[in-house]
């Protein structure tokens, strides 16, 4: 893998208060923001599975559903105050784990297949105005 030597620009400018510029960061995600105590929490979801299944195992590609039903159980089990697992910690991996599988899918990274998301039904214009009815969305 090659390094690009080429320094990205917006074409935009921040200027700072000491003269210092830097291009925007509009766009760009704001990493700083996140909460990382809840994400090391979640990360040692990460270590016990990696324990468990081997160091990577869910990169090889599961099917969304996987994840979408994990996650939903795990946040129940939070909800009725399950002590026994780190629950909403789960869900919130589970979570993630959906959403980069569901981005590799979509940049062809892994099998379509794996996208299993009964998402049809709603793309019916009746089934998504109920849907939208049942939400209080207008």
């Amino acid at each position: 893998m090659s390094i690009n030597k080429q320094v990205l620009d917006s074409g935009k400018r921040q200027q700072f208060s000491t003269g210092s510029q830097r291009d925007i960061e509009d766009g760009k995600g704001l990493p700083s923001l996140l909460q990382f105590m809840a994400i090391m929490e979640v990360s040692k979801v990460s270590e016990m599975g990696a324990n468990k299944y081997g160091r990577e195992n869910w990169r090889k590609g599961q099917p969304l559903s996987r994840y979408f039903d994990s996650a939903m159980r795990h946040l129940i089990k939070f909800f009725a105050n399950w002590q026994d697992e780190p629950h909403l910690e789960q869900a919130i991996w589970n979570l993630l784990c959906l959403k980069e599988t569901k981005m590799m899918i979509d940049i062809g990274k892994l099998p379509k297949e794996l996208d299993d998301i009964p998402n049809e039904f709603f793309k019916d214009e009746d089934m998504a105005q109920l849907m939208k009815n049942i939400l209080g969305w207008k």
